[in-house]
């Protein structure tokens, strides 16, 4: 009997470790899987040439309402670090790596002054691409490809900053591309020293930024079908800064058959470009002694400026290399502002101004180009007529005289009968934005579009970005009556994923739409796309896209360009 119940002890006794065991072995396995980010299913491997690149599956909503997958490849490099040796030089392409490039979350700048305070990442090893991929984009079918420069003016963001998402490139049907760049000082530096073939190299004159450029449009070339990607079929699309990268890519010789097409949204004007001679006569002298390398031969004083910290170099960075500073967004005086020359005019990467007509070297490329009605933020001094005219007076008078100034008031004072956009009350404010905008973008714009359309082999097409949102995104009733700068990449990337608590109406979604098909169709090349918009000022808004046979605002940049204001617009290079 007590051998029985010794039995029956130890039987219970087993099952209780196995059964603390298996609850254990539970636990820990359920911990295991808890502590994995995704599942190998949730992710993709692509081969290219450089090796394999690892993507991240997100499933999304279509604006047709049906549901994608579309992959997220981040971090792709398409170069080789630029720093120590390499820095200040063209690009020098990536080497194939012998392991699969793992996905990662993390978001990369590049160096640059003042980023945004919950960036971390900030390093001059930042030439990478963030790729994403639609399921129905094959090798065997392809995808039209459209290749995001972000803005900035140059010298500040990021691919990571505002750009094409998944849900953005699955509505659109394309394979997009956001491409970081070298910014500021470390993208467009430019002094003798680099002009110097002293150490067996060819020299540079700068531009490094649009040199990097190409280097990643030269790695799309290449690699982009294994994305599903149609390399025939690349579409480059700027805003602000990287509009003005837009101009300076389509006019250099650097970049035939690497796209097709191109849009510029709000690129800034020709006014920024300045040769490399008096670059480094304006800003050479002043950095290389702050960093204490004006000694020595070509060879020693950019040895030490390569020897220099990041950190370094940017509390040292000259004042125009840095972001443009709030003088830069209002109606300018007549005068040089020496602020932030960029691109410069050199032998090879941008050859020749961009105003110039006759100088747009890629056959059969077709260019969208646009810019929206106010471009320069509102100021509290021009709410009212007597403030308006206050502020106004005397910049207009530092071009001109009393009876222009008093021209320019009464046109941008009336209500044109043929523009059936504008508010039906031209408030003091109104007529602010939208003189500056003129002055700082429209006109020029106007221009750019008309050189181009003199050149026989290709075609250009304007857009007018109107129509404010329901709400402003930076909380300013000022621009209810108008759409402030940057507002067309809004509306086009899809304004939920920038500001999550945005109220979207159903004016705001249809205007989402309306400029999304108006891209589409240019990309996919619509037939009604020619016959509906060739020499035209197309204007879209929520229920309809209007079409102008003249230039926006003919009469007034007419008056505006006669009296020198474009030239001044953002100040020239002293």
């Amino acid at each position: 009997m007590a051998n029985k119940k010794g039995l029956l002890i130890a039987t219970l006794i087993i099952l209780i470790i196995v059964v603390a065991v298996t609850l254990a072995l539970v636990f820990t396995l359920k911990k295991d899987v808890d502590n994995k980010s995704l599942p190998t299913s949730s992710f993709k491997v692509v081969q290219t040439k450089q090796g394999g690149m690892e993507g991240k599956i997100i499933k999304v909503t279509r604006d047709d309402g049906e549901t994608e997958n579309v992959y997220r490849f981040r971090n792709v490099p398409y170069a080789e670090p630029p720093i120590r040796d390499l820095r200040w030089k063209a690009p020098k392409p990536i080497q194939t790596q012998s392991k699969t490039l793992k996905y990662s979350d993390q978001q990369i700048w590049c160096a640059q002054i003042k980023p945004p305070n919950n960036i971390l990442n900030i390093t001059e090893d930042c030439l990478i691409l963030t790729i994403r991929q639609p399921e129905s984009a094959t090798p065997d079918q392809p995808l039209p490809v459209l290749f995001w420069i972000h803005g900035g003016a140059l010298a500040r963001g990021s691919s990571d900053w505002y750009y094409p998402d998944e849900q953005t490139s699955a509505s659109l049907g394309m394979v997009t591309v956001s491409v970081n760049y070298r910014l500021g000082i470390f993208g467009f530096l430019s002094i003798k020293e680099l002009w110097s073939t002293n150490d067996g190299e060819e020299g540079q004159y700068g531009n490094f930024g649009i040199l990097d450029m190409i280097e990643a449009l030269k790695w799309v070339k290449m690699n982009i079908k294994s994305f599903g990607g149609d390399p025939n079929k690349v579409t480059i699309l700027g805003e602000s800064g990287g509009g003005a990268a837009v101009f300076s890519l389509i006019t250099s010789p650097l970049t035939d058959g690497l796209f097709n097409k191109a849009i510029a949204a709000s690129g800034y004007p020709v006014s920024l470009e300045t040769t490399f001679e008096r670059a480094d006569s304006r800003y050479g002298s002043s950095f290389k002694e702050d960093l204490r390398c004006s000694n020595g031969n070509d060879g020693d004083v950019m040895t030490c400026l390569r020897e220099k910290t990041m950190t370094s170099i940017l509390d040292k960075d000259p004042s125009m290399m840095r972001p443009l500073n709030e003088s830069s967004w209002v109606f300018p005086f007549n005068q040089r502002l020496n602020d932030y020359p960029i691109r410069v005019i050199d032998d090879e990467i941008i050859d020749t101004p961009l105003g110039s007509p006759g100088k747009y070297l890629q056959k059969g490329l077709k260019v969208l180009i646009g810019n929206t009605a106010a471009e320069l933020p509102p100021q509290n001094a021009t709410k009212t007529i007597q403030g308006l005219e206050e502020f106004l007076k005397p910049r207009i008078l530092s071009f001109t005289n009393m009876d222009t100034y008093e021209e320019l008031m009464n046109l941008y004072r009336q209500k044109r009968p043929e523009d059936k956009t504008s508010p039906a009350v031209i408030t003091p404010q109104l007529v602010y934005l939208q003189m500056a905008a003129d002055v700082v973008l429209s006109c020029q714009t106007n221009d750019i579009v008309h050189n181009i359309s003199l050149e026989s082999n290709l075609t250009v097409y304007r857009y007018l970005h109107s129509q404010p949102l329901s709400e402003n995104r930076n909380n300013d009733n000022e621009f209810e009556s108008t759409a402030y700068h940057g507002i067309d990449t809004d509306v086009l990337f899809g304004i939920k994923y920038y500001y999550p608590d945005f109220n979207i109406t159903d004016s705001d979604q249809k205007l989402i739409l309306n400029f999304r098909q108006i891209v589409k169709d240019f990309v996919y090349s619509a037939p009604e796309f020619d016959t509906s918009y060739t020499n035209k000022t197309i204007e879209f808004w929520d229920d309809q896209i209007l079409t102008w046979d003249k230039p926006y605002h003919e009469k007034e940049c007419q008056v505006l360009r006669d009296n020198g204001f474009l030239k001044r617009a953002w100040g020239q290079l002293g």
